[in-house]
């Protein structure tokens, strides 16, 4: 009886991880597209009202989401190409093999969201500045921190993005030539 109830408690806490994966998964995809719609919405909407909360929430939650797309786009190139080739069933082994992989995608993901915080930190002392220079009262700080301010979370993503397209054009010629 009590191996049943140890089975169902552990059954239980996987259901319950497997939810909270997914629940993460679907808020950090659809963050990005909720930092151009609620602003929009409310900012745009009623300028004159603070929106301190959204601004704070899109602070803690910007760098995780970044992260978790640095994550998806670690190998997905690579496994793109390697899937064209015809050849996705050596490719783990083909880039080091499990410990590699996997390590390489827990460093982009703890990278994105480093990275993310730094450039939010830079963003907001950049604005900061700007204020002291220039200032421009509260209403169109606002409308621009919250427009400029999904470029500058999710810069390490645009980065990486960039950088692999430069990276792909020169290097997938060469994979599919044969020059490897």
């Amino acid at each position: 009886m009590n191996i049943v109830n140890e089975l169902k408690s552990l059954v239980l806490a996987i259901i319950k991880n497997i939810l909270q994966l997914t629940a993460f998964s679907i808020a950090a995809t659809l963050l990005p597209l909720a930092m151009i719609i609620l602003p929009l919405l409310f900012v745009l909407g009623d300028p004159a009202t603070p929106h301190d909360d959204l601004a704070e929430f899109f602070l803690v939650a910007g760098p995780f989401s970044c992260g978790f797309f640095m994550l998806l786009s670690c190998h997905y190139h690579s496994v793109r190409q390697w899937q064209r080739m015809g050849m996705l069933h050596q490719w783990r082994e083909d880039h080091g093999g499990y410990f590699h992989t996997i390590g390489k995608s827990t460093l982009f993901l703890f990278g994105g969201i480093i990275t993310s915080a730094l450039f939010e930190a830079l963003f907001c002392g950049m604005l900061y500045a700007a204020n002291h220079i220039v200032p421009m009262g509260y209403v169109v700080g606002q409308i621009v921190w919250f427009s400029m301010f999904p470029l500058f979370c999710y810069a390490p993503m645009i980065l990486l993005w960039i950088t692999r397209r430069n990276y792909d054009e020169f290097s997938c010629d060469a994979l599919l030539l044969g020059k490897r």
